[in-house]
C-alpha cells in the first residue's frame, strides 16, 4: 500500500511539473464550505488523462463526473512543442484557455 501511494505521489508530481510553468488561479474552481464540485476531465495523452482522473478522483474538493453531469469541464492537450493547453468549460462558457 505505501508503495502504491508513493506511486501516487511521484505522479502527481510529475503531472504538477508539466502546468508549473504558470499558476493558473481559477476563482469559479474554489468551493464553497463542504460543497463539492463535479469535474470532468480529457487529455490528448492516454497517460496523462489517466494521472490527472486519479488525481481529481482522490483530491476531496472535487467529484469526477461524465462530462454531462460535471459542472466544470477541464480539458488537457499536450501540444507539439512540449507545451500544454489547458481549457475549462463551465457548460458551453469557457473561463479559461
Amino acid at each position: 500500500m505505501r508503495l502504491r501511494y508513493r506511486y501516487l505521489f511521484i505522479q502527481a508530481l510529475f503531472f504538477q511539473s508539466i502546468l508549473s510553468s504558470a499558476i493558473i488561479e481559477l476563482p469559479d474552481l474554489v468551493r464553497e464550505s463542504n460543497k463539492v464540485i463535479s469535474v470532468s476531465f480529457a487529455c490528448n495523452d492516454l497517460q496523462y488523462e489517466k494521472i490527472g482522473k486519479k488525481a481529481f478522483e482522490i483530491h476531496g474538493a472535487y467529484q469526477l463526473v461524465s462530462q454531462k453531469e460535471s459542472e466544470f469541464n477541464i480539458q488537457m492537450a499536450l501540444l507539439k512543442d512540449d507545451s500544454v493547453g489547458l481549457r475549462i468549460l463551465n457548460g458551453t462558457n469557457v473561463i479559461y484557455e
